[in-house]
This record gives structure tokens, C-alpha cells and sequence, in this order.
């Protein structure tokens, strides 16, 4: 592991599935090639870089273990939340979308909105 941040952008898609629609490093490298014809790197400032044209459907809830020396992040608008927090390392954990009723909608809403604002999080990277 070199260390680099790495951002993702996920969807909802259609069939209400995860799509990964950007991905972000704040280095080139993490150790993703671009896809000949597909992807390329691109800068977009401030030490970050852009892999354009990637558009993956990932189909069902995104299925993943809380790192221990990650340091796992769910940025939900400009609410961040650290799983570490939340979770011990090697929890896995599914991130996806779900239909809920209305009193389950208002409690998730007034958690995230008890969760600290991060005003440098809240631009997209090499935005500022």
C-alpha cells in the first residue's frame, strides 16, 4: 500500500444497484492502470488526479471490510463518517440503497445531521 488517498464517486443505479461514476488519487499510481481505449488519467489540481471514462455498474450493495490501517471514509454529501467509528477493523460492511419508511428516512437524516460538517471534504478533489 503507498499511502495515497483514494476518493470514489458512487450512483444509484437504475436497478438500484452501486455504479461507481469517479475515481480520484491525490498521486498518480495506487496501483490502477488506465484501461487502453477506456480510461485515462487526468489532473485536475491541488495533487489530484482524475481517472475519466470509468463507469462501472457494480451491481448490488458495495461489499467491503472496515480497514484497520485504512482509514475507511463514507462522505455523504458534506457529511463525513469514519467506519472506524462506527465499525472495528475487518467488519464488512455493505454500502448500498434501500427503500425505507418515513420515520426510518427522518432518524438516518437527523443522524447524518448530528455527524461534523468537513468543509475541505465538501468540494470534489482539485476543486478547492
Amino acid at each position: 500500500v503507498n499511502g495515497f488517498t483514494v476518493r470514489e464517486r458512487f450512483a444509484r443505479a437504475e436497478d438500484g444497484g452501486v455504479t461507481v461514476v469517479e475515481h480520484y488519487v491525490d498521486g498518480i499510481g495506487a496501483g490502477i492502470d488506465e484501461v487502453a481505449g477506456e480510461t485515462t488519467w487526468e489532473s485536475v489540481g491541488g495533487g489530484w488526479s482524475r481517472l475519466e471514462g470509468l463507469t462501472r455498474d457494480l451491481g448490488g450493495p458495495l461489499v467491503m471490510r472496515v480497514g484497520g490501517v485504512a482509514d475507511h471514509r463514507l462522505l455523504v454529501g458534506c457529511h463525513e463518517i469514519r467506519l472506524l467509528e462506527r465499525y472495528p477493523a475487518g467488519t464488512r460492511i455493505a454500502l448500498g440503497w434501500e427503500r425505507t419508511g418515513p420515520l426510518s428516512w427522518l432518524a438516518a437524516r437527523l443522524r447524518l445531521a448530528a455527524t461534523p460538517r468537513d468543509g475541505v471534504t465538501c468540494a470534489l478533489p482539485g476543486t478547492g
